[in-house]
């Protein structure tokens, strides 16, 4: 019996684990001389090593002679429900520099589409607001619906300047005459100031002003006619002096530069049928 001090050492003093790496080059033939002959002298004293390297040539002997090892079944089943868990869609790839699709990617095509998309909508809308969107009536009977306004004589003061829509308020006084009479129309707001025989009438109506009014008037009702903003105003009056002084107590605002998104919401109101 080997005493522990007189037990053989490696040949060069590593310990079983270096010897344990090349279990399957020494069992395969493809070590070195050098290194077989030290793995060799290693194996005649290590009885664990040595039971390693038998185990290992059995093992090999087994698959030689069985052919290939089937995987358990266990693990079988396990492969066939991953792989039925995967996409059916086989993704190729047409050359070497191409790269497979990926979530990131493929958040970015529907990214990119989506902004597409609605940009398309975007502008569609745009065209066509700005094509439905109604262009300003031409207004030519303004003036004479003052005339004819002015005609009136007030039998009882009537109106309620509460209950006016028109732009510029309906005074309860203008040109120095009380307001007796509020009339709305389909397309217009006529407005009647009158007192002890002095009248002056005013008609609003939205629109772009056309001319001075068609012709025949009384020449005995001065009349005026302007443009503020998209709103015409035509005042007549029993004479020239209130026929002014109640023009210069009305708005005079200027024509308006409509914007593109102006239009194109009149548009869209307009389609939407407001």
């Amino acid at each position: 019996m080997w005493r522990r001090r007189d037990r053989p050492r490696p040949p060069d003093g590593r310990g079983c684990d270096v010897w344990r790496a090349h279990v399957s080059d020494y069992v395969d033939a493809t070590i070195s001389p050098e290194l077989g002959a030290a793995m060799a002298a290693h194996l005649s004293v290590c009885p664990r090593c040595r039971a390693e390297v038998e185990l290992e040539r059995r093992l090999r002997e087994h698959m030689r002679t069985d052919g290939l090892v089937s995987p358990p079944p266990a693990l079988a089943d396990r492969l066939v429900s991953i792989g039925g868990d995967l996409p059916k869609t086989v993704w190729m790839s047409a050359s070497a520099v191409d790269r497979l699709p990926s979530r990131r990617r493929r958040r970015r095509r529907i990214t990119a589409a989506t902004i597409g998309t609605l940009t398309s909508v975007v502008v569609l809308l745009v065209v066509v607001g700005w094509t439905l969107a109604p262009d300003l009536p031409r207004v030519t009977s303004a003036r004479g619906m003052a005339v004819q306004r002015a005609a009136v004589v007030p039998v009882s003061a009537t109106a309620d300047p509460f209950d006016c829509p028109s732009q510029f308020g309906c005074p309860p006084e203008l040109a120095g005459l009380p307001l007796v009479d509020l009339t709305v129309s389909a397309d217009a707001v006529l407005l009647l100031y009158a007192s002890d025989g002095s009248v002056v009438a005013v008609v609003e109506q939205w629109g772009v002003l056309d001319d001075a009014g068609p012709a025949g008037l009384d020449p005995t009702v001065a009349s005026l006619a302007w443009q503020n903003g998209d709103i015409v105003y035509a005042v007549s009056a029993s004479s020239l002096l209130l026929a002014t002084t109640a023009e210069s107590e009305l708005p005079h605002a200027p024509v308006p530069d409509e914007s593109l998104m102006q239009r194109v919401s009149r548009g869209l109101k307009r389609l939407a049928g407001h």
